[in-house]
């Protein structure tokens, strides 16, 4: 009885070895014809039935590499436009795909650090525009806009050195004239109690 147990192991083995021979063959030729997608889930399907199968690994591997190349040519003018949060948005759902694709974690390493780049920029062309409008604002002598603008800036960029300095002179010219108006309103009404008496 256990020598015809196994036997019947031995066919199994043999029948399931066939299988997976026949099933990787076939994963080859379905790879060959660029159906990426089918080959993906055959190789998850073959590996359900031997999780050690490193052939059936690399291929599938192999094929989201693929799949990852195609879409980047497919899509190579979101990567060429310059709009990196598009491009983040794409570079991350190829990491859906493959999680370990070098590729794609370069490509989002320069697209993270391009939009870094631009945030930067944008934020030197806010203040440099702050700076200018604190200027015109107190030229004109509308020293509470300068104050607003000065903060505007401050924001942005709290050590600036321009924006503390006009605010610190819009400050004290408004308290400048608080104080002249304070004293001519005295002036007047101290002139205007002597007339009475």
């Amino acid at each position: 009885m256990q020598k015809a147990e196994a036997a019947l192991s031995d066919q199994q083995k043999d029948a399931r070895g066939k299988f997976i021979t026949e099933a990787l063959a076939a994963i080859k030729k379905v790879l060959s014809e660029k159906k990426f997608g089918e080959t993906i889930q055959a190789c998850q399907e073959l590996l359900t039935i031997d999780p050690r199968n490193n052939e059936a690994k690399q291929m599938m591997l192999q094929a989201k590499n693929l799949i990852i190349d195609q879409k980047l040519e497919d899509n190579f003018r979101i990567v060429d436009s310059g709009d990196y949060e598009t491009a983040l948005d794409f570079y991350h759902s190829l990491l859906a795909i493959n999680p370990g694709s070098e590729k794609v974690l370069k490509l989002l390493q320069d697209a993270q650090k391009h939009t870094e780049e631009k945030k930067l920029l944008v934020r030197k062309i806010q203040i440099n525009e702050g700076i200018k409008r604190i200027k015109d604002f107190f030229e004109t002598r509308e020293y509470e806009k300068v104050i607003q603008s000065c903060d505007e800036v401050l924001q942005k960029d709290p050590t600036n050195f321009t924006a503390k300095l006009y605010k610190s002179k819009a400050e004290e010219t408004i308290r400048k004239e608080i104080d002249l108006t304070v004293a001519q309103k005295i002036t007047a009404s101290h002139e205007a109690m002597k007339d009475e008496y």
